[in-house]
């Protein structure tokens, strides 16, 4: 057993014993956060690493019984005081099992009615929604049809070791499909489909949050086969903290429930969908670790079955034993995303990122002009800084890249400062366009953008499954910079090199003027839909964008669509962009 498991150890039997003692006397509010508390350590520390099974049977029912206990203390607090007495007679304060069989009995309790019955109006029916009607995803579709549709059509596939997943989740920008692949996977499977947000679980009032979690999974283990969806899972289970004690107790609760340490959830699937999966819990987020060993097993023994599903034809080998014969490779490669983006507000408007490997913990910031919180979350996740990746020489970019080495400490020495314009602040490495650098494994391009400085950069970021573009003051979502130092000519030409990415490259601005941007863009092409659909839906953080959506509502990167030459009435691709420009300076 390694240090941090029997760091994680002492700490839960530290909780158990205040819990009793607070048992004991009466305070029964501080003995259910203690319980819940000493059942959060023993969970953290069965998932730590690797642990002997004697160890895992002595502990296993001891987080049960805190569980257990805690969830009585609530039924005590909600019932008033003669349960108390109740409790208060018995041996340790646990009271008699038989004396409080009526308090335990969940058919007898109108609570629990109720909130069963609150579950039972989040049963989808019949979604009616297809594979079909989901329109590309496909590596999606066909991995959520590996992990879902197959166990229920094939059971006898899905045996011993090559055991159906547990919990599936899906992330991405809003807009993307989340939820409708959810009811599309409902359809396929003909199992029961319970959708809920996590507001639907959380409450005020004590002890009702991890009731309701209960409640749910109680009721989708009744309906199984069942499929519970959790919209936005980052509310219930973003990362722990010191102060959020109450939800502390509902993750700890979830956990519970969802790994079935207490209880059996074959039969149930679980589908969690979220934009922001680096803000889960680690404890929920688990990824392709080192401690997964049956993950690997687990997937070579599914290459088999997913050689069954590619093949072309069969034939018999030297054996005379039938194989599958596959003439492309159709078998999909399941890539684990490393590239993790996270944004920090700057200034008025700015936007900071942060970008990290997963797989190696190095990361590089974009623009930090107000490195404070940036540091500060290096430092508290262990991260290893090894680039300053600086768009242009503004004071609102570049402005903060002394003092960001001055507060990385010791490390300052092992950090680049990038960018193209001489003059900027700290530089250690000017780049020239479509030089390659590293961070950890993730491959940056930078692709030199001149005009609204002389040496302006867009950074270009990619891991195995996804590419991401940092744009600084070069393209904004819905508009474009100012010529500070350039021309119609350049900055055509540099947007010219945007646009021929991946359509699918995710859009990270140097600052929040979207909205306003898109006013303007709806002087240009006031019957564009796409626009109209961008500004319904606009919320306070708009980023990402996509390259191929600014092609569809931006004017400065459509300055070849006859709509917007017509608007503006230039025929030449560079003179309406000037002309554009002009026009949004005065807008």
């Amino acid at each position: 057993m390694s240090s941090g498991q029997s760091d994680y150890i002492q700490k839960g039997i530290k909780s158990a014993e205040q819990a009793t003692a607070e048992d004991k006397a009466h305070n029964y509010e501080a003995a259910a956060q203690h319980y819940m508390t000493a059942a959060d350590w023993l969970m953290q520390a069965m998932k730590y690493g690797a642990m002997n099974p004697q160890m895992k049977q002595t502990i296993r029912p001891k987080i049960e019984s805190y569980v257990k206990r805690a969830e009585e203390i609530k039924e005590i607090l909600k019932h008033g005081p003669s349960k108390k007495k109740a409790v208060a007679d018995a041996p340790n304060g646990r009271g008699n099992s038989k004396d409080n069989k009526g308090d335990d009995d969940d058919n007898g309790d109108p609570e629990r009615k109720r909130m069963m019955q609150k579950f039972e109006g989040a049963i989808v029916s019949d979604p009616k929604v297809t594979f079909n009607d989901v329109i590309g995803l496909e590596q999606a579709k066909e991995a959520l049809k590996e992990a879902v549709i197959l166990p229920v059509k094939f059971p006898q596939l899905f045996q011993g070791k090559r055991k159906p997943w547990a919990g599936i989740l899906l992330y991405g920008p809003p807009g993307t499909g989340k939820s409708y692949l959810a009811k599309a996977i409902a359809t396929e499977c003909k199992s029961t489909f319970i959708s809920v947000s996590s507001s639907d679980l959380l409450s005020k009032w004590l002890g009702e949050s991890e009731k309701g979690v209960k409640g749910l999974f109680e009721l989708a283990r009744e309906r199984q086969p069942c499929i519970v969806f959790i919209d936005e899972i980052d509310a219930l289970c973003g990362q722990r903290n010191d102060t959020d004690f109450e939800l502390r107790r509902v993750k700890t609760e979830f956990l519970v429930q969802m790994q079935g340490a207490v209880t059996d959830n074959s039969g149930v699937l679980l589908i969690a969908a979220t934009s922001v999966p680096w803000a889960l819990d680690t404890s929920i987020r688990r990824c392709y670790s080192g401690a997964d060993i049956a993950v690997v097993c687990r997937e070579a023994l599914l290459r088999p079955i997913r050689r069954l599903g590619s093949a072309t034809y069969f034939k018999r080998d030297s054996k005379k034993k039938l194989k599958p014969v596959i003439f492309s490779s159709l078998v999909n490669k399941f890539y684990y995303r490393t590239m993790k983006i996270r944004h920090f507000n700057a200034l008025q408007d700015n936007y900071m990122y942060l970008i990290t490997d997963d797989k190696t913990t190095e990361c590089a910031v974009v623009d930090p002009a107000e490195p404070k919180e940036l540091v500060e979350t290096i430092k508290k996740e262990g991260l290893k800084l090894t680039t300053i990746l600086t768009t242009h020489h503004h004071y609102d970019h570049a402005g903060g890249n002394n003092q960001m080495l001055e507060l990385m400490g010791t490390a300052k020495s092992q950090i680049k400062v990038v960018g193209g314009d001489r003059s900027l602040q700290g530089l250690t490495h000017p780049v020239k366009d479509n030089e390659k650098l590293q961070i950890g494994e993730l491959e940056v391009t930078c692709l030199l953008t001149p005009c609204h400085t002389a040496g302006h950069v867009c950074y270009v970021v990619k891991d195995k499954n996804e590419q991401a573009v940092f744009t600084g003051d070069t393209l904004f979502i819905g508009g474009c910079g100012k010529f500070f130092e350039g021309t119609a000519a350049q900055m055509q030409s540099s947007l010219q090199k945007l646009a021929s990415l991946d359509p699918k490259t995710l859009v990270y601005c140097g600052h929040e003027y979207t909205k306003k941007n898109l006013e303007f863009a709806a002087t240009v092409e006031p019957d564009n839909q796409d626009l109209k659909a961008k500004q319904a839906s606009l919320k306070s953080v708009t980023i990402p964008s996509t390259i191929g959506d600014e092609l569809k509502f931006n004017p400065f990167m459509r300055t070849n669509q006859q709509s917007v030459q017509a608007s503006t009435g230039k025929s030449d691709p560079i003179e309406c962009m000037a002309e554009l420009r002009e026009r949004k300076n005065k807008f």
